[in-house]
């Protein structure tokens, strides 16, 4: 497929280490989850906004729906047995079983950007293909030049 890359490895370093033998390696934090405002095009800071700080995730950019993970969200489609049951959805709050700093998220998100939903072992998603970019030399070029100025 043209344009597509594998993203087998990719994928793990997104999820809990539970469920993708990794652990989380890149997870954004408040700061950048803020940048995504509101649906109507307004920044959270904005008062006429609509933002609600007792229920944050809601009426937010289409984007943020799209590329964050946050406390509550479904994580697992597949079928759970025993303790992982426990971990079908994104228990991303302080305490909760997604968020811890060693296998887990350190801020309580976590990145679904360039990955889809099924990018765990439960239902085996990660060889799943995602249309990265391919820097052509061109671009490198060109990129290099504009550096250059």
């Amino acid at each position: 497929m043209a344009g597509m890359t594998p993203i087998g490895g990719l994928s793990k370093q997104f999820g809990i280490k539970r469920f993708t033998d990794s652990g989380v390696r890149s997870m954004p934090t408040a700061n950048y989850v803020n940048y995504y405002g509101m649906a109507n095009g307004l920044p959270l800071t904005d008062a006429t906004s609509g933002f609600d700080k007792t229920h944050p995730w809601k009426g937010r950019d289409p984007r943020f729906y799209h590329d964050i993970m946050f406390d509550g969200e479904k994580t697992i489609k597949g079928t759970l047995k025993g303790e992982d049951e426990n971990y079908r959805y994104a228990n991303l709050y302080t305490g909760g079983n997604a968020r811890n700093i060693i296998d887990g998220s350190r801020t309580g998100y976590l990145l679904y950007k360039f990955i889809d939903l099924t990018c765990n072992k439960i239902d085996d998603g990660f060889w799943l293909f995602s249309p990265l970019p391919h820097p052509s030399a061109l671009d490198a070029i060109i990129e290099r030049l504009s550096d250059v100025r």
